[in-house]
């Protein structure tokens, strides 16, 4: 939603509902909404089912309140991100900064999800636990950084 300045998005949810009622829709979903603003709708009457969020281990903000509004409310999360652009996985073990070049739109925004991460030094620590928790148990730093999402309950 652009306007957060604006409750429509609160009717624009109330106004799907009544279509899902109806058996015009399957179901209300939304993408990018905080837990506030979900919380709103679905206290206005809203019957909200997904939440499609950025979620990953370089960016655990559900962590911090919709996680426990989503199991609570029933709303499920379908993350994407879920690697970073491709940044959580071997191919940029031990890679130097350097040498990455950032020619896609993915992986720029994920670049700035790595620095509020705390750098490509903090990026390289993870991706050495993920490697070593890989190799135990015969997966790769991506199915690894993967099932840490899947994991958690509210995600869909």
């Amino acid at each position: 939603w652009n306007d957060y300045g604006s409750s429509q998005y609160i009717d624009c949810a109330l106004h799907l509902t009544d279509l899902k009622a109806k058996g015009l829709i399957g179901s209300v979903a939304l993408t990018n909404f905080n837990t506030k603003k979900m919380e709103e709708m679905i206290n206005k009457g809203a019957e909200i089912s997904s939440n499609q969020i950025q979620y990953s281990l370089l960016d655990r903000r559900p962590d911090l309140k919709m996680n426990e509004f989503c199991k609570a409310s029933g709303v499920k999360l379908l993350p994407y991100g879920v690697l970073a652009g491709g940044f959580l996985s071997s191919k940029f073990l031990e890679t130097d900064v350097k040498d990455v070049v950032l020619d896609t739109g993915s992986k720029r925004k994920y670049s700035s999800v790595i620095r509020n991460f705390g750098g490509w030094g903090n990026l390289q620590k993870l991706l050495k636990v993920l490697d070593s928790i890989g190799k135990k148990h015969d997966q790769s730093i991506a199915n690894v950084a993967t099932r840490w999402v899947l994991e958690k309950e509210s995600v869909l």
